[in-house]
């Protein structure tokens, strides 16, 4: 089997104050000082790379897709979210069943948003249907997503019972 990677993201502030005097007295203020805007953020980790099935395209080469999954709760030694399981969205991306990407970056602050509110995004790779699947492939590839995510609901955090979908075009 294959591993999965998995990136630690902290979204927020550090506490550096800035002195107005030393703008006075020629002194550079320093590169990296923010604003505290009052409030902490709730970190994320993302995990990208998760195998949730293995088909074959048009071609009949074989053809892995992956996830990745988005949750508010930090991971324990085994890799697992077992402590609790949490509301989980899955994001259809667009493109009319044509392109697809594991993790549409335009959208990731809104994923962010939601994980850090208490809820799992997944996003997923389907088969294109230009090369590696005819509709309905695209469906089945959903589907079987939704499926993983319940048969490893422990491993991942996930409530069965508490999954939704979204997203835009083909989505």
């Amino acid at each position: 089997g294959k591993s999965s990677i998995v990136y630690f993201l902290t979204f927020g502030f550090n506490n550096r104050q800035l002195n107005p005097a030393d703008f006075f007295t020629g002194k550079e203020p320093p590169m990296k000082t923010t604003i505290d805007p009052g409030r902490s953020h709730i970190p994320v980790t993302l995990r990208e790379g998760i195998i949730f099935s293995q088909v074959t395209d048009l071609s009949g080469d074989p053809l892995d897709l992956p996830l990745s999954l988005l949750s508010p709760q930090a991971l324990k030694r085994d890799g697992s979210d077992a402590d609790r399981q949490l509301p989980t969205l899955i994001w259809v991306n667009g493109g009319g069943w044509h392109t697809t990407k594991e993790m549409d970056n335009m959208m990731l602050p809104e994923f962010v948003y939601l994980a850090q509110r208490g809820y799992n995004v997944v996003f997923f790779h389907y088969r294109n249907s230009d090369a590696e699947g005819k509709f309905p492939a695209q469906i089945i590839d959903l589907k079987t997503c939704i499926r993983f995510l319940r048969a490893n609901a422990g491993r991942y955090g996930v409530d069965p019972d508490r999954i939704g979908v979204f997203g835009r075009s083909a989505g």
